[in-house]
This record gives structure tokens, sequence and C-alpha cells, in this order.
């Protein structure tokens, strides 16, 4: 089944299936390490899910992106809409993540300390390296 711009949704079907066999195996992982001993050890199929996931994915993006004309005003609306759909979660669960590794580590008492200076300093160095 196609639909607008070569959408194709078998495709889109399968990449669903693949990230849901990703997400049973990082559950019975987790099972596996609050229940130990109870045989819960994650398939080897939610191993081979998290490529399976990434090559469609990159997939797709190559098929919708290389349908739209470069230079265009369309290819520089779609980009814009898909920085601005992408950045606010991935920010928002980087800061998260920082300041829920913050108060574990201090908990464990791996980091004796836990402050908005050592966030903004974890913080810092995330945006040091990645640029």
């Amino acid at each position: 089944m196609i639909e607008n711009r070569g959408f194709i949704y078998s495709i889109v079907h399968l990449r669903t299936i693949s990230a849901l066999a990703v997400l049973i195996g990082h559950l019975l992982y987790s099972q596996e390490n609050f229940f130990p001993g109870q045989g819960l050890i994650p398939p080897i199929y939610a191993i081979w899910a998290v490529d399976l996931f990434f090559v469609i994915s990159g997939f797709i993006m190559m098929h919708v992106s290389f349908s739209i004309p470069q230079g265009s005003a369309e290819a520089k609306a779609f980009w814009y809409k898909r920085l601005v759909r992408m950045l606010p979660p991935y920010w928002v669960s980087t800061v998260a993540a920082f300041v829920l590794m913050g108060f574990y580590f201090s908990h464990k008492g791996i980091v004796q300390e836990f402050s908005a200076d050592v966030l903004l300093k974890g913080l810092d160095s995330l945006l040091h390296s990645l640029l």
C-alpha cells in the first residue's frame, strides 16, 4: 500500500514490530535484573530488532528526503519541521537522564554532592563533546 510521496506502510509496520521487540527485550531484561533466576533473558530477536529498527528508519528517512527537491522551500520546511519535532524531546530526555543519574549516583555514594552546578557541568561537557 503506497500513499503520498511513496510512503510505504508495510515498512513502517515492520519498523513498529521491531520497536515493540526492542521494548519487550528491555522489559524482559529489566525483569531479570529485578527478579534474578526467573529465566527471563532477552531473546535474541530483541537484539536483532535494534539493528532492524535503525536500518528501516534510515531507509524511510532517505526515501522521504530524496523525494523532496534539494534546496527548495519544501526541503527547508521539511528539515525545519523535523528539527522542531526532534530536538525538544531530545533535550528534555537528556536533562531528565542527567538529573536521574545524579540522584542515583549521589544515593549510591558514587557522587558526593549532587547540585545544579554538577548538572550544568555535565551538560556543558555533553555540549562540548557534540560540537
